[in-house]
């Protein structure tokens, strides 16, 4: 799967977002194959790079002719959509930021969404940005964005409405959802177009697991004290099956028995511990002591902490959030002379490398029917790997 993650240093508008895509390797000629299935006329499209304080960023503008600022009703927008060759994905996208737009002016306004009249978004300008982003995502192939806090500033915006409070009302309405950062900023950090771009196609939350492919930096056209630049990430997500992220916590525990260590250890694994294990170590004042670490996902980390602060001495732990490859596994059960086991199997990229019979299983039978134990495990293990052999 595609990833791009939006991150928003200096918050986001539509012509910021194309900037990064195109810096991140999105054709220009491609672009503007794609934006030409728009029956739209009278404009011209500039990229250039520009120096946003002391970073290198693409500027993407959309230079129209004086005929093409004008008031445009929600429904009109739709109808354009719908009469363009653009492929049915880009489509749909651009349709869906431009409902949640509506919705959003809509509810400020007090009228009904379908009877919005857009001013500035509704220009030939912010057409082109929204079409051209969902263009641009398409064609870069990416299945899921994601974005981090967005970033607001403060003061006053003047547009056809007059005076409006910086965030603009409908901005706000449409981050409904998103974490929200203060920037110490008289700018407009997040334009209505930018907001209903985040709301329609992006998902917040942090940095997401992929491998990184491309980095793009976008501009915009302000300047204040910090760069005003949008960058995306682009990546593919790493397979759950060779990569996730875990904790590994530590702590050194001296004067403590090997009764609490383990009656700990049983707490540990209860809690959601993936692995818990043990190390004889030397302390200062050369005493004999005992190191105890867990490995532990993100989501039980506070558990497992709770559990080694109020049923140990010590006091305090370590930790590193670390990332580890893995195989994917799936259980199966299979036949023995003396009853069923069942086998741990780990798989890469679909194909089985590793088998363990399930040790519980293994002693279980081994305890019933007096076979040793090994004998047991080589039996489950031939049965796995070579099922047809038991069925003659």
């Amino acid at each position: 799967m595609k990833i791009a993650h939006l991150d928003l240093f200096s918050g986001i508008s539509g012509d910021m977002t194309l900037g990064a895509l195109l810096d991140a390797g999105l054709p220009l000629r491609d672009l503007k194959r794609a934006l030409s299935a728009l029956p739209l006329t009278g404009y011209s499209l500039r990229v250039h790079s520009v120096m946003k304080g002391a970073i290198a960023a693409t500027r993407f503008e959309v230079r129209v002719s004086d005929h093409g600022h004008h008031h445009t009703p929600l429904r009109a927008i739709l109808k354009l959509l719908r009469k363009s060759r653009l492929p049915t994905p880009v489509r749909e996208a651009a349709e869906r930021v431009f409902v949640a737009l509506g919705r959003a002016e809509g509810k400020i306004h007090a009228v009904d969404p379908m009877d919005v009249e857009f001013h500035e978004v509704g220009s030939v300008d912010s057409i082109v940005d929204i079409v051209g982003v969902c263009a641009g995502l398409h064609l870069l192939e990416v299945e899921r964005v994601t974005c981090g806090p967005v970033p607001v500033g403060r003061g006053e915006i003047r547009g056809d409405h007059g005076s409006i409070p910086s965030p603009g009302p409908a901005t706000m309405e449409l981050l409904r959802g998103f974490p929200i950062a203060s920037i110490d900023s008289d700018c407009e950090l997040v334009t209505p177009t930018g907001a209903a771009i985040l709301s329609a196609l992006a998902r917040p939350g942090g940095f997401p697991q992929m491998r990184l492919d491309a980095v793009g930096t976008g501009a915009g056209t302000a300047d204040f004290a910090r760069p005003n630049v949008l960058r995306v990430f682009l990546g593919s997500a790493a397979p759950a099956e060779e990569s996730d992220l875990v904790w590994e916590i530590r702590t050194n525990l001296d004067n403590v028995s090997g009764e609490l260590v383990g009656y700990v250890s049983e707490k540990l694994f209860a809690a959601g511990a993936l692995d818990v294990w043990t190390e004889s170590i030397q302390m200062k004042k050369s005493r004999p002591g005992v190191g105890l670490a867990v490995l532990v996902p993100p989501d039980r980390r506070e558990s497992v902490e709770s559990i080694l602060m109020e049923q140990t001495p010590t006091l305090g732990l370590r930790r590193v959030l670390m990332e580890r490859t893995k195989l994917d596994r799936r259980e199966e059960r299979v036949a023995t002379p003396w009853g069923n086991v069942r086998i741990k199997i780990g798989l890469r990229a679909g194909r089985p490398i590793k088998r363990a019979p399930e040790y519980e299983d293994v002693k279980a039978i081994a305890d019933r029917h007096g076979v040793p134990f090994a004998r047991v495990w080589e039996a489950s293990i031939f049965a796995s790997e070579c099922p047809k052999a038991q069925n003659r």
